[in-house]
């Protein structure tokens, strides 16, 4: 009798667990570089760095800002959802990156951060409304630091 009660309670506390354990379907977290899943039900499709790598595509591999700079950088109309700076060397603060997009409208995303070939390589950023196709960017920012521009 006392082992039946033993069996039946591991068997309830090890099914609630479970039921604990199991992720809700409808939030799903998704982290830079996951694969997105459309045939899930995700309440909260919008764009931001869920791009697979595979998706990336470079659009300049030599770019140098020094000083007080603004280098342009053209996207050939891409459509986009992200944008990221990947420094080779050097380091600046970029203060806004300007979008023009494909009709000509333009958008300004304040960064403020630091790009640093040793503590911080990697700048990555949202690009609104970049789906209707991006035209070019210009970074505005000061330092002295050369870098790459990949976008997905």
């Amino acid at each position: 009798m006392m082992r039946s009660m033993k069996l039946l309670t591991v068997a309830l506390v090890g099914t609630s667990t479970l039921a604990l354990a199991q992720p809700d379907p409808r939030w799903t977290e998704h982290r830079a570089g996951d694969r997105y899943d459309e045939h899930r039900n995700n309440d909260h499709d919008r764009d931001d760095y869920r791009v697979p790598r595979d998706q990336w595509t470079s659009f300049a591999t030599r770019v140098k800002l020094e000083g007080r700079g603004a280098p342009r950088v053209v996207m050939n109309d891409a459509r986009i959802r992200s944008i990221e700076l990947q420094a080779s060397r050097g380091s600046a603060n970029i203060d806004m990156v300007a979008v023009v997009y494909s009709d000509g409208t333009q958008g300004a995303i304040r960064i403020n951060r630091s790009l640093d070939a040793r503590s911080a390589p990697n700048l990555r950023f949202d690009v609104p409304d970049g789906r209707r196709g991006v035209h070019a960017i210009v970074i505005e920012g000061t330092g002295d630091v050369r870098f790459r521009v990949i976008g997905g």
